[in-house]
């Protein structure tokens, strides 16, 4: 018997792109002071015609895990109340190489029945490169990305344009440079196009950019007979980008690291006992990341803190016990007893049945509440306590559960209020039960009220408040806040979500007021909207991972 779809596996499913600018339907009215551009990433397509030559058959390639999906990018602008859509599939040399072979070399978790030893050991001896360099960037898009200095002759003069560039990341080395107006590709590149010091199959999808100083803050991980990890900067000048290598050290684990935290003054890596086994060679072994993955519940979770200013590995602390998670929040420095506490949170649990939940067959007919997570505070006391990382004595850190009865992931806050101490809010998307018993995945935005840090607290679980906004038949995506102007509270904007309505079976942009969480408006293709040939629609878009906005004044 065939196991009922859920009511959003559409958004689950290979969509069409809009090249063209598409005005769309407006419900509601928006603020006068929104304006700007919204980009969206992730997947857009999960299937692939090939061909076998020494047959003459067409076969069709099927993405398996929903991060493998090859990326579509999306682009929302708002101007005058007025709401305009277009997207673009953004993997084209990664396309045409599964459309040639079949295949795409290693992925996240992509699995091949059929992959004999010999194919196993034939693969390691290719090239070293866990994607090639026009690879599926796919997770998040970085607008006014600072480019390698030898790739800027691509950007188009946009003098006076407030995006000049735009750049999709992976949790590899690769990156993927795209027009900030058409999402046109301009080419693939790494971390090693800036400095041949940045080698190595892995990096984060999810990096920092410094308020202040507008310093891009990631790290590279490399494999061989030992891990090494280097944490760097990268700084835009007159000249061009400048690299700083600000901390190199061979990690705990060669942990699998989605996010990490950075303050005012720190870097912070958590090395989760999850981890590729064997130095990383697991990876090619397997031909995908999650196989050569290794989760060990009984080991403590290792955070290495690195300093910006004084480019150098503070030291480190270790957790009670294990946990994972995706994704950071916010971090930020506050008066301890003693020093400087480091406040930590983010989404995590006590285990990774997550990463398997997310095969697509799973999701589109899943029965299971795989974001049910909590939030955990993570508190480094006195950071110049920190242990040498050569040191078998480590200072443990105090680590706080914020229980919910409603979890979820893909968390934002106000970005004004990055790395503050008086940050109280974060906004997550949600899983609902329905009454029909579904489980809807993607079925709430929440918005979470976080204590104020006290530094002589020291219990394990505290609850947390939550307001939820929720409509049946209707799937949000992750939520974006976009601070009001001049706005005072820390709740004073908005939040934009893709949704789609199963019920009518379109997609649409919603906008709800971040402090009541009630809805302003949404933006579709209810009574089909206008593009360049007439009327379009209606229209699904393809449930993303990230995005970004980005004011147009």
């Amino acid at each position: 018997m065939t196991a009922r779809l859920n009511p959003y596996a559409k958004v689950l499913q290979t969509q069409p792109e809009i090249v063209t600018p598409t005005k769309l339907d407006v419900r509601g009215k928006l603020p006068g002071w929104l304006s700007g551009f919204l980009y969206r990433q992730g997947p857009g397509k999960y299937n692939v015609e090939t061909v076998d030559a020494a047959k003459n058959v067409e076969r069709d390639y099927k993405v398996q895990h929903w991060f493998d999906g090859l990326s579509m990018v999306h682009r929302f602008e708002l101007i005058s109340g007025d709401v305009f859509y277009r997207s673009r599939m953004c993997a084209s040399s990664y396309e045409a190489h599964i459309r040639l072979t079949g295949s795409t070399g290693v992925t996240f978790g992509q699995r091949d029945p059929t992959l004999s030893t010999f194919g196993r050991l034939t693969s390691m001896f290719r090239s070293g490169a866990v994607n090639p360099p026009e690879g599926n960037a796919a997770v998040t898009v970085a607008p006014n990305w600072p480019l390698p200095t030898a790739l800027e002759s691509r950007v188009k003069d946009r003098k006076g344009d407030k995006i000049q560039t735009l750049v999709g990341k992976t949790d590899a080395n690769v990156l993927m440079s795209l027009d900030p107006v058409t999402l046109e590709e301009r080419g693939g590149f790494s971390y090693a196009t800036y400095d041949k010091r940045l080698k190595g199959p892995i990096a984060p999808a999810h990096t920092h950019t410094d308020g202040k100083t507008r310093e891009v803050y990631s790290y590279v991980m490399d494999f061989g007979r030992q891990v090494l990890c280097k944490v760097f900067a990268l700084t835009p000048t007159k000249e061009g980008t400048k690299t700083t290598i600000i901390g190199e050290f061979v990690p705990p684990y060669a942990s699998y690291i989605h996010s990490f935290w950075h303050t005012e003054n720190y870097v912070i890596l958590p090395f989760f006992p999850y981890y590729f086994r064997n130095n990383g060679l697991s990876i090619v072994w397997n031909q995908n990341v999650i196989d050569a993955l290794e989760w060990d519940p009984k080991q403590p979770v290792v955070f290495v803190v690195v300093s910006k200013k004084e480019k150098k590995i503070v030291g480190k602390f270790r957790s009670e016990s294990a946990f994972w998670g995706f994704h950071t929040i916010n971090g930020f420095e506050a008066k301890g007893a003693k020093g400087t506490d480091l406040v930590l949170d983010i989404v995590a649990s006590t285990s990774v049945d997550l990463v398997e939940g997310l095969y697509l067959d799973e999701m589109r007919h899943a029965s299971k509440d795989y974001l049910s997570q909590n939030i955990y505070r993570v508190i480094l006391k006195d950071v110049e306590s920190a242990a040498p990382l050569s040191s078998s004595t480590i200072p443990r850190a105090q680590v706080t559960i914020l229980t919910t009865p409603h979890g979820g992931d893909l968390p934002r806050i106000n970005p004004l209020f990055s790395c503050t101490t008086d940050y109280r809010y974060a906004y997550l998307l949600g899983t609902v039960v329905e009454a029909d018993e579904t489980v809807n995945m993607f079925g709430a935005i929440r918005k979470v009220v976080l204590p104020v840090y006290n530094p002589s607290t020291t219990s394990s679980t505290e609850p947390i408040e939550t307001v939820t906004w929720h409509e049946p038949g209707v799937h949000p995506a992750e939520p974006i806040f976009v601070p009001t102007p001049g706005g005072t509270d820390e709740d004073d904007g908005v939040l934009l979500t893709v949704c789609f309505s199963s019920v009518e079976e379109v997609s649409f942009l919603l906008v709800l007021d971040a402090k009541s969480m009630k809805e302003v408006a949404r933006a579709g293709w209810f009574g089909g909207a206008v593009g360049d040939g007439g009327k379009v629609g209606p229209h699904i878009i393809p449930v993303g991972f990230h995005g970004a906005f980005v004011h147009a004044l």
